[in-house]
């Protein structure tokens, strides 16, 4: 269960990608989908991560296999963005980059190693954004 500074972290997160990509927020009304853009439609899920964690490894992005299939059964516009912060809750932080990554990048970094029980497995950010 992440804690309040993390799910803070993610609603601005969030916010931070709609006014870099001039989307909406969808936010809870759909699981798999968080942001939808103005411009073109395209639909988006927004996740955060830590520049590196406690053990000084880089921060993970955790995806669920259900959730990106039903992003692009919903849309073949759909992508990932990517929100990278220097720590979890640090006062006056602001994100290090925001990035948009395709769902087809994920997979291939996923490689099928989805958890059994859970249909979702964590990957680096550094496996999927350049910094």
């Amino acid at each position: 269960m992440p804690s309040a500074a993390a799910r803070r972290q993610g609603i601005d997160s969030e916010q931070s990608a709609a006014r870099k990509y001039d989307c909406r927020v969808v936010g809870e009304r759909k699981e798999y989908v968080d942001l939808i853009s103005e411009e073109n439609g395209t639909y988006y899920q927004c996740k955060s991560a830590v520049y590196t964690d406690a053990d000084e490894q880089p921060g993970v992005l955790r995806f669920n296999l259900h959730h990106l299939r039903s992003l692009r059964r919903e849309s073949h516009q759909c992508g990932v963005v990517v929100v990278l912060y220097p720590s979890v809750g640090a006062d006056g932080w602001s994100p290090l980059k925001i990035t948009r990554v395709s769902v087809s990048e994920v997979l291939k970094a996923v490689d099928g190693r989805w958890y059994p029980e859970t249909d979702e497995y964590e990957v680096p950010w550094s496996s999927l954004v350049v910094y």
